[in-house]
């Protein structure tokens, strides 16, 4: 039986997802139609292909993307997606975690760390908030959390530490 996620009310796509976090139930077809729809509805024109594919491309030669870069691969401006951004990484970060098991907003953040890397502030916090509504039992938290989640991706990847562009 199909459902037809377009009818839905935004309350009930909450509601449907809100059920299967709960139960932990990440891989379920239902969840990952309904992540995509409220992605639709809610992100301002984002794009989860776009933005995992950009993430990937990035990764690949482990470096990083910043928010910007997310706004732009959508061909969205900045200013219009601005606070949109953090939950559509959310959203990606969901439907990977089932698909894959990564998390690949990781990879993403401000201009000033495009370098670096570094996660920190509200955006270490935005990150550690995803990995708890995914694992509330998730114990590890900072710099160990994003490194562990880093090795994850480049992992999945195929990436190793020798392979720096």
């Amino acid at each position: 039986m199909s459902i037809d996620f377009s009818s839905k009310s935004d309350g009930e796509l909450d509601s449907l997802i809100a059920n299967h976090e709960r139960k932990g139930a990440w891989g379920a077809p239902v969840l990952l139609e309904a992540l995509a729809e409220r992605s639709r509805r809610r992100d301002g024109g984002l794009d989860l292909d776009r933005t995992l594919d950009l993430i990937l491309t990035t990764a690949r030669k482990r470096r990083f993307v910043t928010y910007k870069d997310v706004a732009a691969q959508s061909e969205r401006p900045w200013e219009k997606v601005r606070w949109k951004v953090f939950e559509h990484l959310g959203t990606l970060c969901l439907r990977e975690h089932a698909r894959n098991g990564v998390k690949p907003s990781v990879m993403v953040v401000t201009e000033g760390e495009r370098e670096t890397g570094r996660l920190d502030g509200e955006t270490l916090a935005g990150f550690e908030r995803i990995c708890l509504v995914i694992d509330p039992n998730e114990r590890l938290r900072g710099q160990a959390l994003v490194d562990r989640e880093r090795a994850a991706l480049w992992g999945w990847l195929g990436v190793g530490a020798d392979d720096v562009v």
